[in-house]
């Protein structure tokens, strides 16, 4: 729950973005998103150190490199919507990664 809550406010913080383009826009979209990312990335943590506490090293050793990976692979992006679209094609990009990052969280349900 807390997982989906966490995406759930990056959403919501990209489309402050795309609907405020402002200072105080800014401001409060940059609030939200880091109280999603941290809310997110800490329940995830927990989660997968709960999988094997003798691996719990290894398997932060992925999240976090899976995690840098992906955040890479979005600057390029947003690099590349900048020069194509501006902030509103920025913000519509990191809004439409989070409703992906959302709609993969609600619908995969893996064997436990």
């Amino acid at each position: 729950m807390t997982i989906g809550a966490g995406v759930a406010l990056v959403a919501v913080g990209f489309l402050d973005f795309a609907l405020l383009p402002n200072l105080t826009g800014l401001i409060i979209g940059v609030i939200v998103i880091d109280f999603g990312v941290q809310l997110s990335m800490v329940s995830h943590q927990a989660r997968i150190f709960a999988l094997e506490p003798a691996a719990r090293s290894r398997i932060n050793t992925v999240f976090m490199t899976a995690l840098f990976s992906v955040g890479a692979m979005g600057s390029g992006a947003a690099s590349i919507a900048w020069v194509n679209g501006g902030w509103l094609a920025v913000s519509l990009l990191g809004l439409g990664a989070a409703l992906l990052g959302l709609a993969v969280h609600l619908l995969w349900h893996p064997r436990r």
